[in-house]
């Protein structure tokens, strides 16, 4: 038995991570003519109605022909992710964005150097946030005392060479001094 409609629905907002512009400028680039037949093509200029048409991308937004299509590009997106996904892991950004899967992926909606260049930041996070953990086991240097004498507690922390400030939802920012 195939996925239901609200699965399908599911899996295209997800598997679809390019917007209506950003597809749109694809499709008009003379790369998206390098890999396939034109199917993609014709798809991709389909997946851009179905983008402008439920920019909120509401379940209910869609007609039956809209969920025919985003079946195609479910079905076409999931092939072509099991089979390519890893080579994200194994290729440059550059070689990434000039293989023919990406080009083909890129005209079905989905953008591998896009999920690349998230996971390679999510990755740069997490090992900042390890470094910050790190530094929070260190403890914070002597507190500075602020204009009216009464005293405020620095929260900036030195290590390596570095010095690093707490700031808004565990942000870090970093910025070097002279030791």
């Amino acid at each position: 038995m195939g996925k239901s409609d609200s699965e399908v629905i599911a899996l295209f907002n997800e598997q679809v991570n390019m917007t209506a512009e950003e597809l749109e400028a694809w499709l008009d680039d003379p790369q998206s003519r390098k890999a396939g037949t034109g199917v993609g093509i014709e798809s991709g200029h389909r997946i851009v109605e179905i983008l402008r048409k439920n920019p909120g991308k509401m379940p209910d937004g869609y007609d039956e022909e809209d969920i025919t299509h985003m079946r195609k590009v479910v079905s076409y997106n999931s092939r072509h992710l099991a089979q390519e996904d890893h080579l994200k892991e194994t290729k440059t950004i550059e070689e990434l964005e000039k293989a023919k899967s990406t080009i083909s992926l890129k005209n079905w909606g989905h953008d591998p150097v896009k999920v690349k260049l998230e996971r390679d930041a999510k990755s740069a996070s997490d090992d900042n946030r390890g470094a910050d953990d790190q530094c929070a086991q260190d403890g914070p240097e002597a507190s500075e005392e602020d204009a009216d004498g009464l005293g405020e507690i620095d929260t900036s922390l030195r290590v390596g060479g570095m010095e690093t400030e707490s700031v808004e939802d565990d942000a870090l920012e970093v910025t070097y001094y002279e030791t």
